[in-house]
């Protein structure tokens, strides 16, 4: 039997108590490094799941797409502080930042390889506070036990030798109970970690637009999202039954089965372009991502892939492919080339038609700058190169012509424009430019000189003629005035006084005939005035000035209401109308519009007469509207010819040269002239003045 021996006590307390405080601090570090530990694990697992998904997108810089995945996955998780995707040249793709990183926080980062040479970061910071909070909270448990076990000691030392045995045991038992306690709440904790891990995977892939699913390695799918089973038609049905060749075109899955997975088995990875079977039995291009799962043991355990509908991707390149065929071939149409040069590498770069307009076989080109100015003409060549080095340092483009000397001694003409960009320090980067072929231009500029000093020296001969028959004209005119009209007045004056002094003895008929010989005569006489009133018309000089329009209007129907009082008439004009022009042929022009208007609208009851303006393609076209007699539009053509009447001479009386005068008026201000009618509907003229003293086309046909 063994007898307790007292003054082992004291030492053998002590003892414990030291070993109660090394394994009170070496349980809360433990604690920590485990709970570090696992933090770290689940973080580097989010980063790696992270990366996959956001690696296609890198792939096809889909930087939207990868922002609102950084920030649906940061939102998702509380304990994740921020994130951060990062090219390895500095640029910044995207990030999240739900708060300040604490100083209990983990950083973490993986290198995305997502093209041949490109590569990007991305890191993810991970709050610990929880786990530092509950560190803490173990070292204030842990420490008040040590203090009430200290208490404890001081207070039971005289009744530590009685229950030494049984305080060893109880302790035993209670430091394994913790033990096992806190192994239960780790294994809880990492459950439901996991299962949380879980639910907000599928939230996201179940939420993303991209197909993701899983196989197992027998190629029998386990899982498919919403957007996948949208895309093949897959819809609720169960996918016990279904293997990854059931999804895709033949070609594809041979594709998919031969080279994806195999990679995948053996690099953990494959990309590439693939297709799907969509619910019309057509291909839906695809890109499509393929990771390999292994066990600890390096066997695979199943694949997850990624697809991502490229419908909108290729009809972009399709139409950027048939955007360049048409550019090349309006180059090519318009004989107008690019040309980019490089000036950190001098290196130049031209488009097909350039090769073309140098007749340059692309094979045989320096691809410098000094490569280009050895095809420029002998004597241009100090001029361009004064023009380029000028744009460059002066930082404006410049826009020159210059010769090309051909091989076989032909010269052409081209037109170049350039422009220069620059970095942020002001050094030049590049030089962009466009090269036209104008030799034809040149050719028909020379041969349009020529005709131009041709048409000189006929149009000089033609003025001579001109002058010559202006003077005709002009002796003509004379004779008309004084020698025509002479007899017309000598035959008036005969026929009036027979009337006066031998109408008694004439009958009616007589008396008829020398009426009718004195109305012969006036309108004789009245004819000769009109038609002398148009020679002057012709070859009367302009007076251009400001004309007010409005107020010869209404000058012109307050003489024609003077001279008919009686008469009922509404007329409008619109204020205001000005325009450039010689005055007095203008008024005349107004006078035979406004008269016309005023006669041929005098046999209707509620007679109304408009002046005004209307716009016409931008420009202004002035009008003369009544509600008369009107006429059929299919004598339209003859309304402007002299002597030519659409109404009897005894229904309205006239010579016929009013509106042939209008329309030499109306010419000679550079304007044309036209009317819209219909029989007892009225008639409407229109017409524009342009620059006085340019003749239309019109006028030169007329």
């Amino acid at each position: 039997m063994l007898y307790f021996r007292p003054h082992y006590v004291w030492p053998i307390l002590a003892a414990l108590l030291l070993l109660l405080l090394g394994g009170a601090v070496y349980l809360v570090q433990s604690q920590w490094q485990k709970g570090e530990a696992m933090a770290r694990n689940a973080g580097e697992r989010e980063l790696g799941l992270l990366a996959s998904l956001v690696k296609s997108d890198l792939l096809h810089g889909n930087y939207q797409d990868i922002a609102n995945t950084l920030v649906e996955w940061g939102k998702s998780r509380p304990d994740i502080v921020a994130l951060r995707l990062q090219t390895s040249n500095g640029f910044l793709i995207s990030t999240y930042q739900r708060s300040q990183p604490s100083e209990a926080a983990l950083s973490l980062a993986t290198d995305i390889q997502y093209s041949y040479a490109g590569e990007a970061r991305l890191s993810l910071v991970k709050d610990l506070t929880p786990l530092r909070e509950e560190r803490q909270q173990l070292i204030l448990q842990l420490g008040t036990a040590y203090l009430v076990l200290a208490g404890l000691w001081i207070a039971l030392t005289r009744s530590v030798l009685l229950y030494h045995r049984e305080s060893v045991t109880l302790r035993a038992r209670s430091e394994a109970l913790d033990q096992s306690n806190a192994e239960l709440k780790q294994a809880l904790a990492r459950q439901q970690l996991a299962e949380s891990e879980r639910d907000r995977l599928v939230s996201i892939m179940e939420a993303t637009p991209d197909l993701v699913s899983m196989a197992d390695p027998e190629g029998n799918l386990l899982y498919l999202n919403r957007a996948g089973r949208t895309l093949t038609g897959v819809g609720n049905h169960a996918l016990s039954h279904l293997k990854i060749p059931a999804l895709h075109p033949e070609w594809a899955a041979e594709a998919i089965l031969y080279q994806g997975l195999p990679a995948a088995r053996r690099d953990g990875h494959w990309a590439g372009e693939t297709a799907l079977l969509g619910i019309d039995g057509k291909e839906i291009p695809v890109f499509q991502l393929i990771l390999s799962h292994c066990d600890a043991a390096g066997q695979v355990q199943y694949f997850s892939t990624v697809m991502r509908d490229i419908r909108q991707h290729k009809q972009a390149e399709a139409a950027l492919r048939q955007s360049e065929a048409r550019l090349a071939e309006a180059q090519q149409l318009a004989r107008i080339g690019s040309w980019e040069l490089d000036l950190s590498a001098n290196h130049l770069t031209w488009s097909d038609e350039i090769f073309r307009i140098f007749e340059i076989d692309p094979k045989r080109f320096g691809a410098s700058y000094e490569a280009f100015v050895d095809t420029v003409h002998p004597d241009d060549r100090d001029f361009v190169n004064r023009a380029y080095t000028e744009s460059v340092r002066q930082r404006t483009p410049y826009d020159i012509v210059h010769r090309l000397l051909m091989a076989d001694g032909r010269i052409k003409y081209v037109r170049e424009v350039c422009r220069t960009d620059y970095d942020a320090d002001g050094q030049p980067l590049r030089s962009l430019g466009t090269v036209q072929d104008i030799t034809e231009i040149k050719q028909a500029e020379a041969e349009l000189a020529r005709y131009r000093s041709h048409l000189e020296q006929m149009v000089e001969a033609r003025t001579a003629e001109l002058k010559r028959l202006n003077q005709e004209l002009e002796a003509f005119a004379y004779s008309v005035s004084h020698d025509l009209r002479g007899p017309l007045r000598g035959i008036d004056g005969f026929a009036l006084a027979l009337l006066e002094e031998y109408g008694d003895r004439l009958d009616a008929t007589g008396r008829g005939y020398l009426e009718r010989v004195r109305s012969g005569s006036q309108r004789m006489g009245e004819l000769i005035d009109d038609l002398l009133k148009l020679s002057r018309l012709s070859r009367a000089p302009l007076q251009s000035q400001p004309v007010d329009l409005s107020a010869l209007a209404r000058d012109i129907l307050q003489h024609l209401r003077a001279d008919e009082p009686a008469r009922s008439m509404q007329a409008e004009v619109m204020p205001g109308l000005t325009a450039q022009g010689d005055p007095g042929l203008l008024r005349a022009a107004l006078e035979n519009l406004l008269g016309n208007a005023w006669k041929y609208s005098s046999k209707t009851p509620a007679a109304r007469i408009e002046f005004g303006r209307v716009e016409q393609d931008g420009q202004p076209v002035y009008f003369v509207r009544d509600n008369g007699i009107g006429f059929d539009m299919q004598y339209a053509k003859k309304l402007f010819t002299a002597f030519q009447r659409l109404h009897h001479r005894d229904d309205f009386e006239g010579t016929g040269i009013g509106l042939a005068t209008v329309q030499r008026i109306i010419h000679r201000h550079g304007g044309r002239i036209w009317a819209e009618a219909a029989p007892n509907q009225g008639a409407t003229f229109y017409f524009t003045l342009g620059q006085p003293g340019t003749a239309n086309a019109e006028a030169s046909e007329s």
